[in-house]
């Protein structure tokens, strides 16, 4: 018997074996970023250029060069939310989602201050507590627990709805880290690989 037709019998066999449960060897690298990209935007909104205004009565439009910077900015989001090939959707997802986007607004003091920063595992730390009141430390430490929890039920709902290997849960949190550090504001601090706390600098790639 040749080595081919042996090696169709067991996959034939471990497709039709009762009870089988279906994992993706391989990792979809590409489809986990651009939903990393369309997640990260929601939770993220100042990550994403604020609206041209429409001009009153009787004032000049919008330059070419302001509209067509908007509209450049907004394709990459658009063109990734379409091409998802990937389920971000189900309803713990929206319910995660939803969790994250609401407690940005009492984290975004923080993240300003640097107290908090993003790390390149895809979680968020408390980077120093200077000038963190006594009483207020325990808010702080709960706000980063949280959002790390959540973060972490985030990456294993991707990977189990999409059929990936629970092994592969912190590749999925490395990408949404790197989008994470990306869509930070300048000044903003973030911890690399080597765990050095680094602040993001206006028009220069993180070194993540």
């Amino acid at each position: 018997m040749s080595a081919r037709r042996i090696l169709w019998i067991a996959a034939a066999s471990f497709a039709i074996a009762p009870g089988c449960v279906t994992v993706n060897v391989y990792f979809p690298a590409a489809e986990v970023e651009r939903a990393a990209d369309v997640i990260v935007r929601e939770i993220r909104p100042e990550g994403v250029a604020p609206p041209v205004e429409a001009p009153s009565p009787g004032a000049a439009g919008p330059s070419l060069h302001a509209t067509l910077a908007a509209l450049l900015w907004a394709a990459p989001a658009q063109a990734a939310e379409g091409g998802i090939d990937m389920e971000i959707d189900t309803p713990l997802l929206r319910k995660i989602r939803a969790s994250l986007k609401a407690r940005y607004a009492s984290l975004l003091p923080y993240y300003e201050k640097g107290i908090i920063g993003e790390v390149w595992n895809g979680e968020a730390a408390i980077r120093s507590l200077d000038g963190v009141e006594r009483q207020e430390v325990g808010k702080v430490r709960t706000l980063a627990a949280d959002e790390v929890r959540d973060r972490k039920a985030m990456y294993a709902e991707i990977a189990r709805a999409n059929g990936i290997d629970a092994s592969r849960v912190p590749e999925i949190g490395r990408i949404f880290g790197k989008k994470f550090i990306e869509k930070l504001r300048p000044g903003f601090w973030y911890r690399d690989a080597k765990d050095v706390w680094r602040r993001r600098e206006k028009d220069k790639p993180p070194e993540i």
